[in-house]
């Protein structure tokens, strides 16, 4: 895999196979096959599986050790620290940067979950929270709108089977402006990780 890595890159593995090399890591002279799909089992796609949600849950997986759930949980970690360094660098907001953002962020967190994107006063990059249970409900848009502040940025991960269509997202849109907030995207992506942009 090493010599194969060194031909083609990354791109030329499957998901369990990069999971497998990663794995390397952590338990050299160990068959790491049977790891990584146990771990794609229990969370679904390799981006889950560096998730902030999964880092609590390495040990149920079969044949995870504690030095194991040691490695990647700081992997995972580290991973955010880089891509929250990346928005915070100088300059500190562009449309394209915070969009790339909101989708690593969004294929990590859980279904239903909003992301919110948190700015200063002259629109540089503070920091991010997550909700949870995204809907079109009064309930979730209050809570929303209690949790943001005018001109943040909000961006739904809804689940793969999930029916929202583009009139849905244009109404939530309308009623956040109304209150000076910003629906910026909605992604439906799949427990594989998939894609679809529904609003944007």
């Amino acid at each position: 895999m090493r010599e194969r890595y060194k031909r083609c890159g990354m791109d030329a593995f499957a998901e369990h196979e990069a999971l497998e090399v990663y794995l390397y890591r952590c338990l050299r002279r160990v068959n790491t096959n049977d790891i990584a799909h146990n771990l794609l089992e229990k969370f679904g796609s390799l981006s889950r599986v560096f998730s902030r949600e999964s880092r609590k849950q390495y040990r149920e997986v079969d044949l995870v050790g504690d030095k194991t759930a040691f490695i990647m949980g700081s992997s995972a970690e580290n991973m955010e620290r880089t891509m929250l360094g990346l928005m915070q660098d100088k300059p500190a907001y562009s449309v394209g940067k915070a969009m790339v953002f909101s989708r690593f962020m969004l294929r990590r967190i859980p279904e239903d979950h909003v992301l919110i994107l948190r700015y200063d006063g002259v629109a540089n990059f503070r920091d991010y929270t997550v909700l949870p249970d995204a809907d079109d409900g009064t309930d979730w848009i209050l809570q929303c709108l209690a949790q943001t502040k005018a001109g943040e940025e909000i961006h739904i991960r809804l689940p793969g089977n999930c029916l929202w269509t583009s009139d849905r997202c244009l109404k939530l849109g309308l009623e956040l402006r109304r209150h000076a907030r910003k629906l910026r995207s909605v992604h439906r992506i799949s427990h594989s990780g998939e894609t679809e942009v529904i609003y944007e």
